[in-house]
């Protein structure tokens, strides 16, 4: 509740990144980042969303999905998951994407 209340008051840019954490990543990024972060982080995903559902490359598909259920995790429930997880299945997933376009 606390960081939904940093939130509200610094919307736009946050508090600054590494300021305050909290229990759950998404109130941490909102927090911290403000509506502008929280959106920039999220278009990290929009472009490989819409290339991975029009090809038929099932690595791909997989991976999203991979991917997509461990952000809903750490958004969520953030305490004793590794964010470096993270990072590496969206890295295999932007490589899988990477690889299709090249062949």
């Amino acid at each position: 509740l606390f960081h939904l209340r940093l939130f509200f008051s610094h919307f736009l840019l946050g508090i600054g990144w590494g300021s305050s954490f909290s229990s759950d990543f998404l109130t941490t990024i909102l927090a911290t980042t403000g509506i502008l972060g929280f959106l920039s982080f999220l278009s990290i995903f929009i472009l490989p969303i819409i290339i991975t559902i029009k090809t038929n490359e099932k690595i791909a598909k997989d991976l999203m999905k991979i991917t997509l259920t461990t952000l809903f995790l750490i958004f969520f429930v953030w305490n004793g998951i590794n964010i470096n997880i993270f990072w590496l299945i969206l890295g295999l997933w932007y490589n899988s994407l990477n690889d299709r376009k090249n062949k």
